[in-house]
């Protein structure tokens, strides 16, 4: 205020994009916000997304705004919230404030879980989206080049509620379900394209071929899918020079492999592909799809993440139909089973009994322990795991003298190398031990106990 020394007053400022927005109709009163369509809890993958949405009303319109906790998500103003490329930052709580000149309101607040992705998993597609809409143009999940599109007559129609495997699957797998399921009503296709780009999902392992698609020759592809009425089938293709070959298993509950698959087509066909496509054209019946994922080893396809981290070592490597991958198993023959595999960071499905070795401060094979030093001044030298404190697993150095009761070496361990995921730690042998006969004797004998 400038003018002859007067006083002046303002207030209701208000910016907007329409007349409507700064000028409300006084014959509408305001109305304060409501929520009539509450948010859902959500989970996925790291590296996936999941989508948050609530239905809101009021006058004028209401401002809306989303939280993570305690925190304002910035430039999330709007009804719906997409979180892409999850990372384990983003599990918490969320929660939109709903706000008019009429008055405020809270959502209810809901849960995103972000669930460790299993090793080799490569593309997976929950279908959480919301239920009563249609799948083109619908882009979550992970692994994808591109949304859901129509391939024939119309894609798929999304129904509320996860497809159930039941007792077709292996326990614990409907635990990861999520989101809501896919309907194909007779004749449609819908399908999507994977992510084939160079660095991208399936490049980094290997799997794209020199047309640019997935199909490379000595790669093992395998597909799992939930369908209606329920059958949890998982599909394994052995990409080879010449045609190919695929296994089929319906309704598999076991952790591994079976030895024999409910369909096998051998020299099937010389496969190449960047996308998948679902159908329906039987008998004018509609078909349900749920919970698709590919990956490079069964257990990233039927095992549910979250077990134990050895599970998840395992699901890492490829193994012959029906191998023994419990942790007393043997699959390679070495004598080494697969939980000292796993303590040693060693392959479990490559016959060795090759000891560790190191340069300098560096380890550069990882082996079984050895014993290094002379008679009088002997160490010995074994791989332990980085993460061993945080996975439950511990490792123990003892002696004997007779192989019948052993001692246990308190003294710390020494580390003499590493690399990314191990060290290389070293213990010298005790001069004498205790013997069972009650007398003691020089140290003869060494093992590392493990225990998980």
């Amino acid at each position: 205020a400038f003018l002859n020394g007067r006083s002046v007053r303002h207030d209701e400022i208000r910016l907007g994009e329409t007349w409507a927005s700064v000028v409300p109709n006084p014959s509408v009163p305001p109305v304060a916000p409501q929520i009539t369509g509450q948010p859902l809890p959500a989970s996925n993958f790291e590296g996936g997304s999941v989508r948050l949405a609530a239905a809101i009303s009021g006058t004028p319109a209401p401002a809306l705004q989303w939280f993570h906790g305690a925190a304002a998500l910035a430039n999330q103003t709007g009804p719906e919230l997409i979180l892409t490329n999850l990372k384990t930052a983003d599990a918490g709580d969320y929660k939109l404030v709903v706000t008019n000149s009429a008055g405020a309101v809270t959502s209810n607040t809901v849960t995103v879980t972000v669930l460790a992705r299993p090793t080799g998993l490569m593309a997976y597609e929950g279908f959480d989206y919301p239920a009563g809409a249609e799948s083109d143009g619908q882009s979550g999940g992970g692994g994808w080049s591109g949304p859901w599109q129509t391939v024939d007559n119309g894609g798929y129609d999304l129904v509320a509620g996860s497809l159930a495997a039941g007792g077709n699957a292996p326990a614990g797998y409907d635990g990861l379900s999520q989101g809501n399921h896919s309907r194909l009503i007779s004749g449609r296709r819908g399908g999507r394209l994977l992510d084939t780009g160079a660095g991208g999902t399936f490049d980094s392992r290997g799997f794209i071929d020199f047309n640019g698609n997935i199909g490379a020759d000595g790669k093992t592809l395998y597909l799992s899918f939930l369908q209606q009425p329920v059958n949890f089938y998982v599909v394994r293709i052995d990409f080879k020079d010449g045609n190919d070959d695929i296994l089929v298993y319906r309704n598999p509950t076991g952790a591994s492999e079976p030895v024999t698959a409910d369909l096998a087509l051998p020299d099937q066909a010389d496969m190449s592909f960047n996308g998948i496509s679902f159908g329906d054209f039987v008998g004018g019946f509609a078909v349900s799809h749920d919970e698709i994922r590919m990956g490079e080893t069964w257990a990233s396809v039927t095992v549910p993440s979250g077990t134990s981290p050895f599970t998840q070592w395992i699901s890492g490597f490829t193994f012959a139909p029906g191998a023994d991958q419990s942790e007393a198993g043997d699959p390679d023959g070495d004598g080494v089973v697969n939980l000292l595999e796993y303590a040693f960071a060693t392959a479990p499905n490559v016959h060795s009994t090759a000891p560790l070795s190191y340069t300098g401060n560096t380890v550069t094979v990882r082996g079984l322990p050895l014993v290094t030093g002379a008679p009088g001044s002997l160490s010995s030298v074994f791989i332990r795991r980085k993460d061993a404190a945080t996975t439950g697993l511990s490792y123990t150095a003892e002696f004997s003298a007779d192989l019948k009761l052993w001692h246990f070496v308190a003294a710390p361990l020494q580390v003499v190398a590493s690399d990314a995921e191990t060290a290389a730690v070293q213990t010298a042998w005790p001069a004498t031990v205790p013997t069972s006969g009650g007398t003691a004797q020089p140290a003869r004998f060494f093992r590392v106990k493990v225990q998980f």
